[in-house]
């Protein structure tokens, strides 16, 4: 009995394989909580805000392109905007951003922001091995694709578990500066 060796584009065309799938709910739900957001951050400062309505833009047209046109093409770049999502939060999470009113101020975690890069993480990591994975078997295809899922769900239990239960909470990791008062 021989396993048959495919490129990984004819593995499964429909129905979606479970690493696309995944990537998908990821880049919906990151969608969901950017658009929850924007408001605040419009009353906030009018740029973050537009940034937040053109992330959640391009995230909701990735997760249709990701059904309706699955090619590598749509992918890499799922996994750019994914990527980058997350740098720059990681950015205002640590240093802060270098404009705006709270310019070089970092931000506390809280758990919208947090969820929502670890959904944007997760939709990078179920994408990267079927875009670089040249030739891959069908029985690994399923394999990957549902190590995927429970990667994601795995990640979002513990994300959940160990953010603070109220939302308008947050938590601060930030460093305490210690400043001379003499």
């Amino acid at each position: 009995m021989s396993v048959s060796t495919v490129r990984l584009a004819t593995v499964v065309p429909l129905p979606l394989p479970l690493a696309r799938l995944t990537a998908v709910c990821c880049l919906f739900g990151a969608e969901a909580i950017h658009t929850s957001v924007m408001d605040e951050h419009i009353n906030e400062w009018l740029p973050i805000g537009l940034f937040f309505l053109a992330i959640s833009l391009v995230e909701g047209l990735l997760a249709v392109a990701l059904i309706t046109v699955p090619t590598p093409k749509v992918s890499k770049l799922a996994i750019g905007v994914s990527l980058g999502t997350v740098a720059l939060w990681l950015l205002t999470r640590t240093v802060g951003i270098p404009i705006g009113p709270m310019a070089w101020n970092a931000e506390p975690f809280g758990r919208a922001d947090t969820l929502s890069s670890a959904l944007e993480l997760v939709t990078a990591v179920v994408l990267l091995g079927p875009v670089t994975a040249l030739v891959i078997t069908r029985k690994r295809a399923l394999s990957y694709a549902l190590a995927a899922l429970i990667v994601a769900a795995a990640t979002l239990v513990t994300i959940v578990g160990v953010t603070q239960s109220d939302a308008e909470e947050s938590i601060d990791l930030t460093p305490d500066v210690i400043t001379d008062a003499s």
